[in-house]
């Protein structure tokens, strides 16, 4: 199994975070472009401005997507990380201090081929 490091080398620092917004009833998703950095105790670094939407949501919801698009030098495969994230604000910028808890590759299977549980082609990657 490849490692999360390996991989955010292959597909880079540009990503977009998922977050959700509001309370219960009224919960809405967010998807913004962000830059992630991976950190040496195996969490990954990722810089909002300070007050974005991202980090309101970041506060109140402490789980976010971090989502990767397939490319033709991926294979078609995207990168997803899926985890819990720490908000530490700073004096000119809001880190995201994210603990993956899942990470995967993931392409849409071909049509009735069931490859996994989700029906498409997921690999999982190993975490440190």
């Amino acid at each position: 199994m490849s490692t999360l490091a390996e991989h955010l080398a292959r597909f880079g620092p540009d990503a977009f975070a998922i977050t959700v917004s509001g309370e219960h009833r009224d919960v809405r998703p967010h998807v913004a472009p962000v830059r992630v950095e991976a950190a040496a105790d195996g969490s990954l670094s990722v810089l909002l401005l300070p007050g974005s939407r991202t980090e309101r949501n970041a506060v109140t919801h402490e789980i976010l997507c971090l989502h990767w698009p397939g490319r033709a030098d991926t294979d078609g495969y995207s990168l997803i990380v899926d985890g819990k994230a720490a908000v530490a604000p700073g004096v000119h910028d809001t880190e995201l201090r994210l603990q993956p808890v899942k990470a995967v590759l993931h392409r849409l299977g071909a049509p009735g081929e069931q490859t996994n549980a989700c029906g498409h082609d997921c690999v999982g990657i190993s975490l440190p």
